[in-house]
This record gives C-alpha cells, structure tokens and sequence, in this order.
C-alpha cells in the first residue's frame, strides 16, 4: 500500500487536431509529451506521432532575420534570443531586454554565431520564444485574445475551461499553419513509426 499512499497526481493537456493531423500538447519537456503520448497509446493501443519538422532549418530562417533587420510581416521580434557558435564547445550568448538589432548582436552574428532561440510575437496575439527544434516555449495569449476569453459570457468553471479551449485551439488553428508556413511548410518525410 505504501506506493498508493503517497500518489500524485497532475493534469497535462492537449488536444489532437484531426484537420491538421497534430497532437498539440502543453508542456515544457519532451518526457511529459512523450508521457502524455504513451497514455493515449496505453488507451488506443497505438498512436503513431513523429515530431513536426519543417523544410526551412530554424536556426538559418532566425539567423537571416537578426542579420537582414526583420521578419515576414506578421511576425514582430521581441528582445530575447539565445547566440551560439556551432563548433563544439562554442560561445553562448543569453540575451534579455536588449535590441536585437543593435550593433553589438551584429559583431556576434558577423562572428559566425548562430540563433538558437528568438522570442517572437505573432499577429500580437500570440507571443513566445522559438528554439532551434522548432518547439514553442514561454507561448503566451496576448491582450486582444485574453479579450476574448473575457467576453465568453461563462458562468461556472467548467464552461470558461470549454470557451477557453475552444478559442484557444482556434486560435493555435491559424496561429500554427502560419508559422510552419514561414518556415517552408512541413517537411515530406518517411513516416516509419
């Protein structure tokens, strides 16, 4: 008894979108996606999911960014980005509430460092930090779509969790084609899981 004793427990989400063919999840790890995966697979008794790639590398894609003074249009760089020199054991450089087009980001750019992780925002409605994997980190709702989560019109918990999520996952519905889109779309591999 002593394992059941002291259980814990937790909530993860996700969601499958079925029009995309996407597990989305929210975390902050692999192991817990890959946890949450390996109960959908416990109940389904398979789930074949491969990690979303896409065409562009995003180290190169950011890199040009920093480099040429911009993004497409409907992204807007924030003040954060992770440098790093691709030979092993290569600088790092962290850098928080700096401009990133400055001339000091330039000297490291022109020195052959890299970006690993930007912190960007998307149509002023989604704001987050893109490493080189391509995953999402820190992703938060800006002010126009937290709006709308207020103007829901739910009264008890359980209908703001469900008009919550609804806008949410509209919301990741334009938010993630888009941003794979800059990204040259996804990459046409062989799916052998």
């Amino acid at each position: 008894m002593i394992p059941q004793a002291f259980s814990k427990s937790s909530r993860q989400y996700g969601y499958i979108d079925t029009q995309n063919g996407w597990l989305v999840v929210d975390t902050a790890t692999a192991r817990r996606a890959e946890e949450f995966i390996d109960l959908l697979r416990a109940c389904l008794g398979t789930f074949p999911v491969v990690p979303l790639q896409v065409e562009e590398a995003p180290v190169d894609i950011m890199t040009q960014w920093l480099k040429l003074g911009g993004a497409p249009s409907e992204i807007q760089i924030e003040d954060e980005c992770e440098l790093r020199d691709l030979v092993e054991d290569g600088a790092i450089v962290r850098v928080r509430r700096e401009d990133l087009f400055s001339d000091e980001i330039r000297v490291h750019l022109d020195a052959g460092k890299r970006v690993m992780k930007l912190a960007l925002t998307w149509e002023e409605r989604v704001s987050f930090v893109l490493d080189e994997k391509f995953q999402l980190k820190r992703l938060r709702f800006q002010d126009a779509v937290l709006d709308e989560a207020g103007e829901s019109g739910a009264e008890t918990a359980a209908e703001r969790f469900d008009a919550d999520f609804a806008l949410m996952t509209g919301e990741f519905a334009r938010f993630l084609p888009a941003l794979i889109s800059i990204f040259g779309g996804e990459e046409k591999g062989d799916f052998t899981g």
